[in-house]
């Protein structure tokens, strides 16, 4: 049994190898222009969600945040229109391209940091 694990683990192993390549490559890329159609217009916030996290900063006096995984900025936008500074990362370049778009185009005063 010992030997079908560590041979199982050698095969994976094996095939990650081969995919190291694909690994480099940005796989939102040719998904990041359209990723938005799934959610609400960008700007336009659930309000259900607002209400939370407005009472939530609001309580624990939070004034900045970091949304790692930003994707296309829908909650950067959602915590900074709270007034909170923002900032956002993502593996993703596609993505955070579409983040600093939607930003300009609602004419935000301020875009937030994304790396």
């Amino acid at each position: 049994m010992y030997q079908n694990i560590m041979d199982s683990a050698i095969m994976r192993n094996k095939s990650w190898k081969g995919e190291t390549a694909n690994m480099n490559r940005d796989s939102y890329e040719d998904f990041a222009a359209r990723y938005d159609l799934f959610f609400d217009k960008f700007g336009e916030h659930n309000p259900v969600r607002f209400d939370f996290f407005h009472k939530l900063f609001t309580e624990k006096q939070v004034h900045s945040v970091l949304d790692c995984a930003c994707g296309t900025g829908q909650d950067l936008h959602l915590f900074h229109s709270l007034r909170c500074e923002v900032f956002g990362s993502d593996i993703s370049e596609a993505m955070l391209t579409q983040a600093l778009l939607a930003f300009s185009k609602i004419n935000a005063d301020e875009s937030p940091y994304l790396q």
